[in-house]
């Protein structure tokens, strides 16, 4: 459990390499291999061919693998018919969020727009999850950039902790050019852990 968290609170950071390093490290030392941590940690640095490459040589040799982290790696890597098995079996906003990218991707409008319809009556429900932060993911996966912003806010009027998040998910990378991201991004507290990391270098 340890091992996850920690790997889970480097990514939040975006210290991906780290994260990894980390991992490997671990897994040596456990004398077993988290997999679909190593895949979803490859997947979210973008690096396409070792994501790949763990999909293809250890995870589809188990067919008693199960986990949205999986599913989410193939998302992150664009893979998005491939990662619907992964996830559709999962109700948490995040792994619905995946799984309506994946669906938008492939053309399947109805299950996308079903997914929403969810997500947003939750969002009205209970803050659990953040259903609010992931809907604002799914559209700045799909760069309606406006949409994206305004759920985004109104995760950060719900304090949802999973706008920890903002630095790491390749989704939002199509509101960085904008200045609300980069207001949203200093309110949440990262800039000032940007300038410490900063000033220990110097």
């Amino acid at each position: 459990f340890f091992t996850r968290f920690y790997s889970s609170f480097l990514v939040r950071r975006s210290l991906l390499e780290q994260a990894l390093t980390y991992r490997y490290r671990s897994d040596s030392l456990n004398g077993s291999t988290d997999w679909s941590i190593q895949m979803w940690i490859h997947g979210l640095s973008g690096n396409v061919s070792e994501t790949n490459e763990i999909f293809e040589s250890y995870i589809l040799q188990n067919e008693n693998v199960e986990s949205e982290l999986i599913g989410s790696s193939l998302v992150y890597i664009n893979e998005y018919a491939l990662s619907i098995p992964y996830l559709v079996n999962y109700q948490f906003p995040r792994a619905k969020s995946h799984l309506a990218l994946a669906y938008y991707y492939t053309g399947s409008i109805n299950e996308t727009e079903l997914i929403l319809y969810q997500l947003k009556s939750n969002s009205q429900k209970t803050t659990v999850g953040s259903p609010e932060f992931f809907i604002g993911l799914y559209y700045s996966g799909i760069h309606e950039i406006d949409s994206a912003f305004i759920w985004l806010e109104k995760a950060y009027e719900n304090r949802s902790p999973e706008l920890s998040w903002l630095k790491a998910y390749p989704q939002f990378e199509s509101i960085k050019d904008d200045p609300r991201y980069w207001d949203l991004y200093e309110r949440c507290g990262h800039k000032a852990y940007d300038d410490y990391n900063a000033s220990k270098t110097k």
